[in-house]
């Protein structure tokens, strides 16, 4: 026949590990929501960059009509010219510009989508330690075996004898002894 007080404290452990795997899956949850939201700024058709477009376009104009007006004082103004001016932009400053943008874009929606993926990777439901399971079950044994009146469990310590040792926390949830 089990000893009801072993069987408690597997019980209690497994709901306190229970308790603390659901809480790590909230978490993970709400960390996945934050990474959908980071990655989101960084999708083709975001507002990421919109700023850099309307300086590009901001300057363009500026250079444009800066050098039209060189052309014009020169006396070599012409459509053909003016053309040409907004060509030579787009090919030294606003091409540039965009693929620099894109680049960060790409790189940005990497190292998100990566550490996402990193987290997801990492996260591990847990239950109480095999090891401790089985080091409380000898305890247990030897308490019942030699003085079953001297056996006690409470509050996470096990006295056996007059010897009492705390279980790891680090072998347990973090909720443990909550």
């Amino acid at each position: 026949m089990a000893d009801t007080s072993f069987d408690s404290i597997i019980k209690r452990l497994q709901q306190q590990q229970d308790t603390a795997n659901a809480a790590n899956r909230a978490r993970l949850t709400q960390a996945k929501t934050e990474y959908d939201k980071v990655i989101a700024q960084y999708l083709p058709g975001s507002s990421f960059g919109a700023g850099v477009e309307a300086d590009i376009e901001r300057r363009g104009e500026s250079f444009v009509a800066q050098r039209s007006q060189e052309m014009v004082s020169r006396g070599t103004f012409n459509t053909t010219a003016r053309a040409g001016v907004r060509s030579k932009f787009e090919e030294e400053i606003a091409s540039p510009a965009r693929l620099s943008l894109e680049s960060l874009r790409q790189d940005k929606l990497a190292a998100a989508r990566s550490a996402e993926a990193g987290l997801v990777e990492r996260v591990q439901d847990t239950g109480p330690s095999s090891t401790l399971i089985s080091q409380l079950a000898q305890r247990q044994q030897k308490a019942s075996g030699v003085r079953r009146s001297s056996s006690r469990i409470s509050s996470g310590f096990l006295s056996i004898s007059g010897i009492t040792s705390r279980a790891s926390k680090s072998r347990l949830s973090p909720a443990f002894g909550r």
